[in-house]
């Protein structure tokens, strides 16, 4: 995959600064495509 100065990712994090959702988009095609990958963490706060 290429990457080019115009992809741009964005973050939501929990109270406790972890990453439970990122979401990119890619601007290197005729079409922009946009993808949103979702972060769960057990009790012990590992990530699943």
């Amino acid at each position: 995959m290429r990457w080019s100065v115009n992809d741009k990712n964005s973050y939501v994090r929990d109270k406790l600064g972890r990453i439970t959702q990122k979401t990119e988009t890619i601007q290197d095609t005729p079409t922009p495509t946009t993808t949103s990958y979702g972060y769960h963490y057990d009790p012990a706060g590992r990530l699943r």
